[in-house]
C-alpha cells in the first residue's frame, strides 16, 4: 500500500536545492582532491545546465558594487547566492530571505 505525503512531506527538490546539492557535491570532491577545479572556480551556468535546470532561471544579478562582488541566480521562489569570496560559495534563500538582507544591506549603505 503507498504512503500518502503529509503536510511535512518533503516533495521533490526545488531547482535551487538540486543546484546547491550538485555544487555542494563538487564540493566534497575538489576537498577530498577528486577535482582540480576550486569551488570558487565553478561555473554555476554550466552545472544548472547539466542539471537540465537553467530554463528555470528567471535572471542573473550582480553585486551592486566592488564591495560585494555576488552574483545572484533567480529561481522561482529562491535564489542562489554566489560569494567567492567564501570556503563555501553559495547559499540557497528564499526569495524573501533575499530581499530582507538586500533591504537590510541598503540600510546600512544609507546610514554609513
Amino acid at each position: 500500500m503507498g504512503q500518502w505525503p503529509t503536510p511535512d512531506w518533503p516533495g521533490e527538490p526545488t531547482p535551487g536545492e538540486r543546484l546547491l546539492y550538485a555544487l555542494g557535491q563538487l564540493y566534497r570532491q575538489w576537498h577530498a582532491r577528486a577535482t582540480l577545479t576550486p569551488p570558487h572556480e565553478v561555473d554555476v551556468e554550466a552545472v544548472a545546465k547539466m542539471l537540465g535546470i537553467w530554463p528555470e532561471v528567471e535572471f542573473l544579478q550582480d553585486g551592486e558594487d566592488e564591495k560585494e562582488p555576488a552574483q545572484y541566480v533567480h529561481l522561482p521562489g529562491e535564489v542562489l547566492v554566489i560569494d567567492r569570496r567564501q570556503e563555501f560559495p553559495w547559499q540557497l534563500l528564499s526569495d524573501f530571505e533575499w530581499a530582507h538582507e538586500q533591504e537590510c544591506k541598503e540600510f546600512w549603505r544609507y546610514f554609513h
